[in-house]
């Protein structure tokens, strides 16, 4: 976060994004700490997960991100949640809701603008913001896009939907109707002051994952998450023997096979076997055998391990590191699935996150 503020700058404000249990991290602990360390808000995808922060005592502006049903609109307002309102029935329930409560509910408009995923089109933003502005209980507070293409993979389609974005909110602006927040993404709010965006949606980077190579090079990200088991048995086996489930890997010389209690039912991906990698002692030992729910078999040979020692399947040790990217690259997946697949019933430890 202190990063992150650094090369944004003091003008904007920043929402780490902590949808889906903060992309694997913990969803409560890294909000407090982001909160601790500088965030303004907090974004989310679904109302349960804001209600989740919010009977957890995170007290900070929450937005919702994703699509609200009608039935959940009462949950939104009891737990004074921002909606992003892209349907004017959404809209009238709740305020609706919010005129019993005699509350007022903050709200924002997403506005598609090549995605095609959700939010209202440029055509349909000016009327729906001109209506949700006229219902006095709510609080056209923020408007935003998001975008198709990642920074460097379109940047021509990527400028095209900002001069979309850009044409609604003008028109918006000449009918009375401004925003506090302005947001479409990191990657725009950097040399780009035309555009009069102000607040900037952080995912994979608050994790210390670079979704971009310029942020790569011009930032000092760490990686937050490693990804521990221990050794539970050390077998000595002799040369043609089999490993794991269907055969797939043959010892070709006196073997060294060691076991860990982590398999694909934790999350570590099923298309690691015979090819991933994982530290102990500080060497990079091979996966071998198949991945199986909740086991794996990784070739020892010339490694003085013993049971009990600790391996690291993403992180360091000793000097070597095993990163998400590696891992999504042996996977065919994004470095963004790699936190998010680690499944609910591997324990987080936090050290330190909330200092």
């Amino acid at each position: 976060m202190r990063e992150l503020k650094r090369w944004l700058g003091p003008d904007i404000h920043l929402l780490p994004i902590v949808k889906a249990n903060a992309y694997g991290h913990g969803a409560v602990e890294v909000a407090r700490t982001v909160l601790k360390h500088g965030a303004d808000a907090l974004g989310v995808a679904r109302v349960e997960e804001g209600v989740q922060l919010r009977m957890a005592r995170v007290y900070a502006p929450i937005l919702i991100m994703g699509h609200t049903p009608l039935w959940d609109a009462e949950e939104v307002v009891a737990h004074a949640l921002t909606p992003t309102v892209n349907d004017p029935d959404l809209a009238r329930e709740l305020n609706a809701i919010a005129e019993k409560r005699m509350v007022s509910v903050p709200v924002q408009i997403k506005v598609d603008t090549g995605l095609i995923r959700y939010g209202c089109l440029p055509a349909e933003a000016i009327p729906l913001a001109e209506e949700v502005h006229s219902l006095p209980n709510l609080n056209l507070e923020g408007i935003y896009t998001h975008f198709a293409c990642g920074e460097d993979e379109d940047p021509d389609f990527t400028r095209e939907q900002l001069d979309r974005f850009q044409d609604v909110v003008n028109q918006l602006h000449q009918r009375g109707i401004d925003f506090r927040f302005q947001h479409a993404g990191h990657v725009t709010n950097v040399g780009m002051p035309e555009l009069r965006l102000n607040m900037v949606r952080i995912g994979l980077a608050v994790y210390g994952l670079s979704p971009a190579p310029n942020m790569a090079a011009e930032m000092e990200l760490r990686p937050a998450m490693s990804l521990k088991s221990r050794l539970i048995r050390v077998a000595s086996i002799p040369a043609g023997t089999s490993v794991g489930y269907s055969r797939t890997f043959h010892t070709q010389k006196a073997s060294v096979i060691g076991t860990v209690p982590i398999g694909y039912g934790d999350g570590l991906d099923w298309r690691l076997h015979n090819r991933g990698a994982a530290l102990v002692r500080g060497r990079r030992v091979p996966i071998v055998g198949r991945v199986s729910m909740d086991n794996i078999t990784i070739d020892l040979t010339g490694v003085d391990a013993a049971t009990g020692d600790e391996v690291v399947l993403l992180g360091c040790q000793e000097g070597e590191r095993i990163s998400a990217e590696e891992l999504a690259a042996l996977s065919g997946t994004i470095s963004y699935d790699v936190p998010c697949s680690i499944t609910a019933r591997v324990p987080r430890v936090f050290t330190g996150s909330q200092d």
